[in-house]
């Protein structure tokens, strides 16, 4: 667990780290609560600083512990908030709980492996590119356009323009 610097906001400082060799979610979770505890007894009366988001290398078993120390939340909770929230329906409850994020990295990592498995050479940087553009969107309208837009590129380069302009 690691937190901004004081000097530059740009380096992490680890605060804390679980070493085991189990990593179930009661473990998980004891350990973050073990983390509350012990700030409480190094910072006496005050309270525990909650964070607005939490950045993950998408362990789902991590995600699950820190919805459920953080927020007291399940991850169908946490889907059906940010379902919400994408799609204009939030309530100020909503914008007070911590929201879990996957690293960036991580999930580029990922999808560059299937992207170099499934798409030939030539399109590879073009499709990264266009799960980047997903992957930033801040509105549910936005992603959907967005999508749509990535589909006809992708349907024009695998039929050609003259099938996509077609009036049916």
């Amino acid at each position: 667990m690691t937190l901004p610097g004081v000097v530059s906001e740009d380096e992490l400082i680890p605060i804390s780290s679980m070493i085991s060799s189990s990593h179930s979610l009661i473990d998980i979770i004891h350990w973050l609560e073990l983390f509350k505890h012990y700030y409480s007894q190094v910072s006496v009366g005050k309270e525990f600083p909650k964070s607005k988001v939490i950045l993950s290398d998408r362990a789902q078993i991590f995600l699950c512990a820190a919805l459920k120390v953080w927020n007291n939340e399940k991850m169908h909770e946490f889907m059906n908030r940010s379902y919400r929230i994408v799609n204009g329906d939030t309530t100020n409850e909503d914008l007070q709980l911590t929201n879990i994020h996957a690293c960036m990295e991580h999930v580029l990592i990922d999808t560059r492996r299937t992207i170099n498995k499934f798409i030939i050479k030539e399109y590879r940087e073009l499709a990264i590119w266009s799960i980047a553009l997903l992957i930033n969107r801040c509105t549910w309208i936005e992603f959907k356009r967005n999508w749509q837009i990535i589909c006809l590129v992708f349907l024009q380069i695998h039929l050609g323009e003259k099938h996509i302009k077609q009036k049916y």
